[in-house]
C-alpha cells in the first residue's frame, strides 16, 4: 500500500474475524475482566474478544466516524450483557472515547487484557508507531495481563521493540498470519504475559525475537496462526476493582458530559426537583409543640416565611418572602510596638441579618429588618401566628394523646404542693412527658429543657414508664445517683431500680427476668467513662538505678538481680554470669516481654523514657504484643481487704447468670453497709463501651441527665453518652441549659443523638476515616470573627521579617 493510502486510512488496518477467532482459542478468562483497545477502529475486534471471554469493553479511536461505530456497537454489547447480568458495569459508563489515546486518563494496572493493533505508520519523535503503541500503553496492563500485539512482522527487527518485549513479557510466542492473509501486509499476532517488574533483557532471546522478524526464504519461515487445541494463556483476576477504576479523556466529550449531567447533575437532587415543583413538596417542618410569637424571629431565619399572602383591613394584598443571611461589619485599631513600630488589628465579624421583603399587586418591592422589621412584626403579628399555625401544626397539641389515663396513675404516693392533698404528677409534667412520649413514636431521640425545680427526674421518669420500658439505663453525675433510684420508685412503683457499678451488674440486668417487672439502671458518669489505669510492661536490659513511676522496676524482673547493675556484674570476676544473663547484658535497653525482642526507633535501642510517652507495641510483626498491662488501681480511701467482699460479690453475681436465671434483688443488696463499696476503683472498664459492646439494641430507652455535661467534642463521658446512645433504642436528654451561647456548644449532643444530624455530618477523609464536620455547622449557624494582624515598622511597612497572622474566633450567637 501506497504512503498516501496509508495516510488516508490513519495508519489503520482491521484485523479480520476469522484471525480474531483464531486468537480467541489460545484465551481462558474464568473471572472476567476488562479488555482495552486503545485503537479500536470501528470496534469489531474489540466487540468479538469482549462478548466471547465476557470482559468489559473500553477503547479509543481517533476517527471521528469509525469512533461513533465503535461507540454504537459497543453499546449494544454491554446492554446485551447486563440483561444476561454477566457485567456489574453501568450501562451509561463511557466505553469508547473518540479521542487520540495519549490523552486516556485511565487506570494504572486496570486491564487483564490488552489488544493492540496500533496503526502502521510513524512520527518524527518516536518514529515507528507500533513501539509508541507498545511502551506507552503498558502500564495499563496488570502484572499477569495478556498482551495481544498484532503489527507488521518487520516491527520485531527493531532492536529497542525486541528488547522492550524481552524485558516486560514473559511466555511470548510469535506467529505469522494464517495463509491468504499473511501475503497481503506481512502481519504476526504476538502474545505476551506482563511481568510484575521489568528485567535486564537477555540478549540471546533479543537475538532470537530480531530473527523472527525477518521474512527472508534463508530465515526459517515463522509458523502460521491456527486454531490451539485448549486455551494457553489464562487472564488474572482484576486488581482495580470496578470502584476505583477510571476511564475518561483528559478533554471532555459533550456526548460523555451529557450522559454524566443524566446521572449524577443537579436536575437528580430532591432539592432541585422541589425547586422546580414546589407544590408537590411535603412541608418538612412540624415542631413538637405549639408555637409561639417567640418563635416569629427563628422562623423567618429559617427561611420557612416564603410566598404567604398578607390582606390588610383595607383589602390590600401583598406577597412576603423571609430570609436570614450574614454580613461581615470590619473595624481595625493599631497598637504601638516597643520596637517603635505598630501593630495593626483588622477585626472582620460575621452579622446576622433577618428581613422580610414584601411584593404588593403593583409590583412594588419593600425590605424590612432591624427597626422597620419589629415594626412590621409588632403590625402583622395576628396574621403570621395564624399563618405559621395553619402551615406548621405541631405534632403535640396539648391533649395527652392518649397517654392521659397512664400518666394519671404515676407518682400517686407523692402529694402536689397546695393542692389539698392531692397526689400525681404536675399538669407541665404530664404534657411535657406526655410530648416526649409522641415524639418517640417517630424519632428515636428527644431533649427535655426545664428549669431547676420544675420536675425534670419525674417526667424522665414518667417517659420510662409511658414506653413500658423493659430496660432504662439512666446516665446521671455521681452524686444523683441515689436520687434518681429514689426518684424512680415514687413515681413508677412498679420498677426495680439498680446501681451499676461493675461489668456482673451489667449482665445481670441484661439477664431475663422471670417475673417480667421492668428494671430501671442507674449508671453514674463517671463509671460510664472510667477504665483501668494501665503501666507499661516490657523487659528492661539496663541499670538497676533507673527508675519509672512510684515504684520504680519494683516488679520488673532482672537476670542479675535488683541491687548490682549490668556493668558490676561483667566487672565483678567472681561474677558467673548465666546464658539469659549474658542474653540481657547484649540486649541493653527494652525488650518484649513475650518475644524477647530488642525494640528500637530510629535505628537505635528504645529507652524506658522514651516509652513512657505513648502505649507501644512489639516491633517484631510476628509478635506484636503490647508493652503495657492493665493494673488494678486502689486509693487511699479504700479499704485494706475490701477487695476480696468485691471478688466475692462478682463470684455471686456470675454465678446466677452462667446458670441463666435472674439475679435476685436481695443478692444486689446483701452488700449495702459493708467495705464492698469502697471497692469499685478496682479493674474497672468503662460500661459504657461494655454496654454499647455487648448489649447493642437490648436497651429500651437511655435518660441522660445533666445533658450539658456531654457537650465536650473529645471528651470520654461524651464518648460514653454517644455509646449509650448507640445502645439504645430510643435516648432523653434532661438538662436547664441545653445552649451554652455559641453554635459548637450544642452540635456535638444533637451529633451524637440523632441519627439525621450524624449522617448530614459526617464523611470519610482522604484515608477513608470519618471526619465530623463540625466547623461546617459553626460555619452556617455560628458567628465567626477573622482576626488578621500585622506588623509595621516605623515607616508603615511590612518588613520581611514580621508576617501577617490570621486567625478565626467564634463568638457567642
Amino acid at each position: 500500500m501506497t504512503r498516501l493510502a496509508n495516510l488516508e486510512k490513519i495508519g489503520f488496518f482491521a484485523c479480520s474475524s476469522a484471525v480474531i477467532d483464531l486468537i480467541l482459542t489460545y484465551i481462558a478468562a474464568p473471572d472476567n475482566g476488562r479488555i482495552l483497545d486503545p485503537c479500536a477502529g470501528e470496534g469489531e475486534a474489540l466487540v468479538t474478544l469482549a462478548e466471547k471471554l465476557n470482559l468489559a469493553p473500553f477503547g479509543v479511536e481517533l476517527h471521528e466516524e469509525r469512533a461513533q461505530t465503535a461507540r454504537e456497537s459497543v453499546q449494544a454489547l454491554v446492554t446485551r450483557q447486563l440483561t444476561q447480568s454477566r457485567s456489574a458495569q453501568l450501562p451509561d459508563q463511557t466505553r469508547i472515547l473518540h479521542d487520540s489515546y495519549l490523552n486516556l486518563i485511565t487506570s494504572k494496572n486496570g486491564y487483564n487484557l490488552l489488544y493492540l493493533n496500533p496503526p502502521y505508520d510513524w512520527d518524527s519523535e518516536d518514529k515507528r508507531l507500533e513501539y509508541q503503541f507498545l511502551w506507552k500503553t503498558r502500564p495499563w496492563l496488570q502484572p499477569g495481563g495478556f498482551l495481544v500485539y498484532v503489527v507488521p512482522r518487520h516491527i520485531l527487527k527493531m532492536r529497542k521493540a525486541a528488547k522492550y518485549i524481552v524485558s516486560h513479557y514473559d511466555q511470548v510466542r510469535v506467529y505469522r498470519f494464517p495463509d491468504g492473509e499473511y501475503e497481503r501486509f506481512k502481519q504476526i499476532v504476538l502474545f505476551g504475559v506482563r511481568r510484575p517488574q521489568g528485567i535486564v533483557p537477555d540478549a540471546t532471546a533479543v537475538n532470537a525475537l530480531m530473527t523472527m522478524g525477518q521474512d527472508s526464504p534463508l530465515v526459517e519461515t515463522l509458523e502460521p496462526l491456527t486454531a490451539a487445541d485448549e486455551p494457553v494463556y489464562t487472564l488474572p483476576p482484576l486488581v482495580v476493582k470496578d470502584r476505583a477504576f477510571k476511564f475518561r479523556s483528559m478533554f471532555i466529550d459533550p456526548l460523555d458530559a451529557i450522559a454524566e449531567a443524566r446521572k449524577m447533575g443537579a436536575a437528580t437532587t430532591d432539592s432541585w426537583r422541589q425547586h422546580l415543583d414546589p407544590a408537590g413538596v411535603t412541608v418538612p417542618l412540624r415542631p413538637l409543640t405549639p408555637l409561639k410569637i417567640g418563635h416569629m424571629n427563628s422562623i423567618i431565619a429559617a427561611g420557612h416565611m416564603n410566598n404567604q399572602v398578607l390582606e390588610s383591613e383595607a383589602g390590600d394584598r401583598f406577597l412576603i418572602k423571609g430570609r436570614s443571611y450574614k454580613t461581615t461589619r470590619e473595624e481595625s485599631f493599631e497598637e504601638p510596638l516597643p520596637s517603635g513600630g505598630r501593630k495593626l488589628t483588622t477585626l472582620e465579624t460575621e452579622v446576622v441579618v433577618t428581613d422580610i421583603t414584601t411584593v404588593d399587586e403593583q409590583g412594588e418591592i419593600q425590605s424590612h429588618n432591624g427597626p422597620g422589621l419589629e415594626k412590621f412584626l409588632s403590625q402583622w403579628i395576628g396574621k403570621l401566628t395564624s399563618i405559621v399555625a395553619s402551615d406548621y401544626p405541631p405534632v403535640y397539641q396539648f391533649n395527652l394523646n392518649g397517654y392521659g389515663t397512664l400518666l394519671d396513675g404515676l407518682s400517686n404516693e407523692r402529694r402536689i404542693p397546695g393542692l389539698n392533698g392531692k397526689t400525681g404528677l404536675l399538669p407541665a409534667q404530664k404534657h411535657a412527658a406526655a410530648a416526649v412520649l409522641t415524639r418517640l413514636e417517630t424519632h428515636p431521640d428527644a431533649i427535655v429543657v426545664g428549669e431547676m425545680g420544675s420536675g425534670k427526674s419525674s417526667i424522665g421518669a414518667a417517659i420510662a414508664a409511658g414506653m413500658d420500658a423493659g430496660r432504662t439505663i439512666i446516665l446521671c453525675p455521681p452524686h444523683l445517683v441515689d436520687k434518681w433510684q429514689r426518684e424512680c420508685k415514687i413515681v413508677w412503683p412498679d420498677v426495680e431500680t439498680m446501681h451499676l457499678q461493675t461489668i456482673s451488674d451489667v449482665d445481670g440486668f441484661f439477664a431475663k427476668r422471670r417475673d417480667g417487672r421492668p428494671v430501671v439502671g442507674v449508671l453514674k458518669q463517671t463509671t460510664a467513662r472510667s477504665a483501668s489505669g494501665w503501666e507499661h510492661a516490657y523487659d528492661y536490659g539496663g541499670s538497676a538505678s533507673h527508675s519509672y513511676g512510684s515504684k520504680g522496676f519494683a516488679d520488673v524482673i532482672r537476670p542479675w538481680g535488683n541491687v548490682i547493675t549490668a556493668s558490676q556484674a561483667i566487672g565483678d570476676e567472681n561474677q558467673t554470669l548465666t546464658a539469659k544473663q549474658l542474653q540481657a547484658i547484649h540486649q541493653r535497653g527494652v525488650c518484649c516481654p513475650v518475644c524477647g525482642t530488642q525494640q528500637r526507633v530510629n535505628g537505635r535501642p528504645l529507652s524506658p523514657n522514651e516509652l513512657k510517652g505513648a502505649k507501644r507495641f512489639c516491633a517484631d510483626p510476628t509478635c506484636c504484643a503490647p508493652l503495657f498491662q492493665f493494673k488494678r488501681r486502689r486509693s487511699e480511701s479504700q479499704i485494706r481487704g475490701s477487695f476480696k467482699l468485691y471478688a466475692e460479690r462478682e463470684k455471686r453475681i456470675r454465678n446466677y447468670i452462667d446458670k441463666g436465671q435472674s439475679v435476685p434483688f436481695h443478692e444486689l443488696n446483701h452488700w449495702g453497709g459493708t467495705a464492698v463499696k469502697d471497692t469499685f476503683g478496682y479493674g474497672k472498664v468503662p460500661l459504657a463501651g461494655y454496654i454499647k459492646k455487648a448489649a447493642r439494641g437490648r436497651l429500651d430507652l437511655c435518660l441522660v441527665d445533666e445533658q450539658h455535661q456531654y457537650k465536650g467534642d473529645d471528651s470520654d463521658q461524651g464518648y460514653a453518652m454517644h455509646h449509650l446512645a448507640l445502645a439504645a433504642r430510643k435516648i432523653v436528654g434532661l438538662t436547664g441549659t441545653i445552649y451554652g451561647g455559641k453554635a459548637s456548644s450544642i452540635f456535638h449532643l444533637l451529633y451524637r443523638m440523632s441519627p439525621e444530624m450524624t449522617a448530614v455530618y459526617t464523611s470519610p477523609d482522604g484515608n477513608g476515616r470519618r471526619r465530623i464536620r463540625s466547623k461546617d455547622w459553626v460555619a452556617s449557624y455560628g458567628i465567626l470573627q477573622r482576626i488578621e494582624t500585622r506588623k509595621l515598622d516605623e515607616d508603615g511597612r511590612q518588613t520581611a521579617n514580621s508576617r501577617t497572622n490570621v486567625r478565626y474566633k467564634e463568638l457567642p450567637g
